[in-house]
C-alpha cells in the first residue's frame, strides 16, 4: 500500500537515529529540462523501536523539499516502504537512475555524517570515524599550510564544475561519487566518443542519440545546471541551449573527462575531506613532504635549475616560494627497479594545475583512461615532461585548460624520468599510445613545428616524483 507523505517533522521520531538504507535518485532529460535528485532514507531510532521513511527531492543545486513518511512499526514494513518508492521512481514513467555515493550531502543529518562503502549497496553503509582520531602529526607550517591548500583546491575545482552538486560545503565537494559511479560516467562519455568518431557529422549537432547519451551523463554524474530557455523565448533560444549543453565535441568530451579525474581524486581522499583535523588530511594523502629551507643546498639547485632553464620565448618572471622533496606512496618501490632497466635517468619538469596536485600527490601521474580522446595532446596518451621550467609553467597556471585555482601561487614537480631510448619526432603523433618498436619514450623535438622539447612516457613506472615546488610569477 502507498503511503501518504508529509512534511518532515510533522510526526514526533526521536532526535537518535540510525539510516539503514539510503539511495540517491537522479534524473536528467535535457529536451524536457528536467535535472532533479531524490534522495530516500529508512530511518530506525537508537532503541529499535520507531520507523521512518524519510525523503528530500528537488532541482539538482538546490535544497529541495524534505518529507517524511510513516509505515507500521516494524522493519519489515519500512523496508517494504523503502523498496516501493525506489521502485516507484525508477520505473520507466518516472525514469531516474541511482547514483552510488561515498559520501551524500543531501540526506538527513545523520546521513552526512556517514561514508558509504565504494562498492556501496543501497543497505551498505559504514560510520565515519575519519575525525575520531587523536593523532596530531609535528607538521611543519608550511606542510600544514600546503595539506590545506592542495585540498581547498581539488575541492573548489569539482564545486566550480558541479556548481555545488548534491551539496555546497568546502569539506566534501559534491556528495562524493564512488569510483564505480564514476567509471560508469567514463563508459558513457567513450561511448559518446565512438560515435562522433563513426559520424563526424554529427558534431555540435543536437541529434537524439547524442542528447540521450548527454542525459545518461548527466544523470550518472550529477550537476548543476541553468535553466533550459521556455517555449515562449522561442524554438531557436532551446535549441542554442540544447546544443550547449549535448556532449556533441572533443571539446567537452574532453573537459568532462578532466572533471572525472577531478571527481577521482576527490573520492579517492573522502577520508581527508570529511576530516578537520590537518594531520589526519595529511594521512589520507599518503604522500610525504620535506619542506627544503632556503639555505639547504639541494633547494637551491632546485632553483637553479629553475631559473637556468627557462625557455627565451617566455618573458614572464618565476619566483621559487618553497620546496619540498616529496614521496608519493608505494611508488619509489614499484617504479625504481623499472627505471634501472630502463636506464637514462634525467630530471624533468611537470606542471598541473593547482586543482590537480592533490590527486598527482595521492596516485602520482597517470594516463587517461584507455578509448578518452585528449585535445592538444599531440603525442598521443602519454605524460609529458619538460627540460624547460617555463613550459611546465604554463600547464601549471592553467593556459592549457584548466582553472588558474583560487591562490596567488602554482605548482609543479621535478620527477626523475627514465626516457631509455628515445623516439624523436618534429610533428605531431597523436595516435601513440606506447613508443614505437625498439624504443622507450618519445621526444617532441624543438625545431620545425615545436617551440620546446618534450618528453613523453606510456609506462607510469618510467618516473618517481622527488620535489614539488611552490612558484608565483608576474604574467
Amino acid at each position: 500500500m502507498k503511503l501518504n507523505s508529509d512534511k518532515f517533522g510533522t510526526f514526533s521520531f526521536p532526535a537518535a537515529y540510525d539510516v539503514v538504507r539510503t539511495t540517491t535518485l537522479n534524473k536528467t532529460d535535457l529536451t524536457g529540462g528536467n535535472n532533479k535528485f531524490y534522495v530516500c532514507e529508512a530511518h530506525v531510532s537508537k532503541d529499535g523501536s520507531k520507523f521512518r521513511l524519510y525523503s528530500r527531492y528537488g532541482r539538482v543545486g538546490h535544497y529541495g523539499t524534505e518529507e517524511e513518511r510513516i509505515p507500521e512499526q516494524n522493519r519489515a514494513a519500512l523496508d517494504a516502504a523503502f523498496d516501493s518508492l525506489v521502485k516507484e521512481k525508477t520505473s520507466k514513467r518516472k525514469g531516474y537512475v541511482e547514483v552510488q555515493l561515498a559520501q551524500s550531502k543531501m540526506g538527513s543529518a545523520v546521513a552526512q555524517t556517514m561514508v558509504l562503502s565504494d562498492d556501496v549497496k543501497k543497505d551498505k553503509v559504514i560510520t565515519s570515524s575519519v575525525d575520531t582520531a587523536t593523532t596530531a602529526l609535528a607538521l611543519h607550517p608550511t606542510v600544514s599550510k600546503l595539506v590545506e591548500r592542495l585540498y581547498a583546491e581539488a575541492g573548489q575545482a569539482v564545486r566550480n564544475q558541479l556548481s555545488g552538486t548534491l551539496q555546497t560545503t568546502t569539506e566534501n565537494p559534491l556528495g562524493t561519487l564512488t569510483l564505480t559511479q564514476i567509471n560508469e560516467g567514463r563508459r558513457i562519455l567513450q561511448e559518446t566518443q565512438s560515435l562522433l568518431t563513426k559520424k563526424p557529422d554529427l558534431k555540435d549537432s543536437i541529434d537524439k542519440t547524442l542528447l540521450d547519451l548527454s542525459n545518461q551523463f548527466y544523470s550518472a554524474i550529477p550537476q548543476t545546471m541553468e535553466l533550459r530557455p521556455r517555449p515562449s523565448e522561442g524554438k531557436t533560444r532551446q535549441d542554442a541551449w540544447l546544443r550547449k549543453m549535448c556532449l556533441n565535441n572533443a571539446e567537452i568530451l574532453d573537459s568532462k573527462e578532466d572533471l572525472l579525474q577531478l571527481l577521482s581524486d576527490v573520492q579517492g581522499t573522502v577520508g581527508g575531506f570529511a576530516a578537520t583535523n590537518v594531520s589526519m588530511k595529511y594521512l589520507e594523502i599518503g604522500c610525504t613532504y620535506d619542506y627544503l629551507e632556503p639555505k639547504d643546498d639541494t633547494r637551491q639547485r632546485i632553483e637553479s635549475y629553475v631559473q637556468e632553464s627557462r625557455s627565451k620565448h617566455h618573458d614572464w618572471k618565476c619566483t621559487v616560494l618553497s620546496v619540498w622533496r616529496c614521496e608519493v606512496k608505494g611508488q619509489k618501490a614499484k617504479h625504481v627497479p623499472v627505471m634501472k632497466d630502463v636506464g637514462n635517468i634525467k630530471p624533468l619538469f611537470h606542471g598541473s594545475g593547482p586543482q590537480n596536485i592533490l590527486g598527482i600527490c595521492k596516485h602520482g601521474l597517470l594516463l587517461r583512461p584507455p578509448g578518452v580522446y585528449v585535445t592538444a595532446s599531440m603525442f598521443g596518451n602519454g605524460v609529458y615532461f619538460a627540460d624547460q621550467s617555463s613550459k611546465s609553467e604554463q600547464y601549471a597556471f592553467g593556459r592549457y585548460g584548466g582553472g588558474r585555482g583560487h591562490g596567488d601561487s602554482f605548482f609543479m614537480f621535478v620527477a626523475d624520468v627514465a626516457l631509455g631510448k628515445i623516439k624523436k619526432y618534429q610533428a605531431a603523433q597523436t595516435h601513440l599510445t606506447e613508443p614505437p618498436t625498439g624504443y622507450d619514450s618519445v621526444q617532441g623535438e624543438k625545431g620545425h613545428s615545436l617551440a620546446h622539447n618534450e618528453f613523453i612516457i606510456y609506462n607510469l613506472k618510467q618516473h618517481v616524483l622527488q620535489y614539488l615546488i611552490e612558484f608565483t610569477t608576474r604574467h
